[in-house]
């Protein structure tokens, strides 16, 4: 289910093009390339929870935590880490990912963090929730 999931929201980026040429460094699962450009994001599966429901062991509803982690070095006071996290917020937020083998229910943002400096980089953390009920 993880790499689904990850090949769904690399896949989700890949066509979503205002936020993918913003990101000229790219979004990577888990861990950036040492030599990615600035911007770029790293996201990563957060953990999952079970909500059963009635019929059989697969009719459950899926609940996956993922963090999109955003970076840039611009010297603009955060500006540009807080454009990306509204164009993330715009690709993901309500929209049908297409997660194999899986009916997407939601994927929606639950959290956004405040923009901190941290070793020369402006950062801002996003938090969704994908619900995904196996087919």
């Amino acid at each position: 289910m993880i790499t689904q999931i990850a090949e769904a929201i690399t896949n989700h980026y890949n066509n979503a093009s205002e936020l993918n040429s913003a990101l000229t460094g790219g979004l990577w699962f888990m861990q950036a390339s040492d030599d990615s450009d600035t911007p770029y994001g790293v996201f990563f599966f957060g953990g999952s929870t079970v909500d059963e429901i009635m019929g059989t062991a697969n009719n459950k509803i899926e609940q996956v935590e993922l963090q999109f982690n955003l970076f840039s070095n611009e010297d603009d006071g955060g500006y540009k880490v807080a454009n990306l996290a509204r164009l993330v917020s715009e690709a993901f937020d309500w929209q049908e990912v297409d997660v194999n083998d899986y009916t997407t229910i939601k994927m929606q943002r639950v959290n956004t963090q405040p923009i901190i400096f941290v070793d020369d980089f402006w950062q801002v953390t996003i938090i969704f929730e994908l619900h995904i009920l196996k087919e």
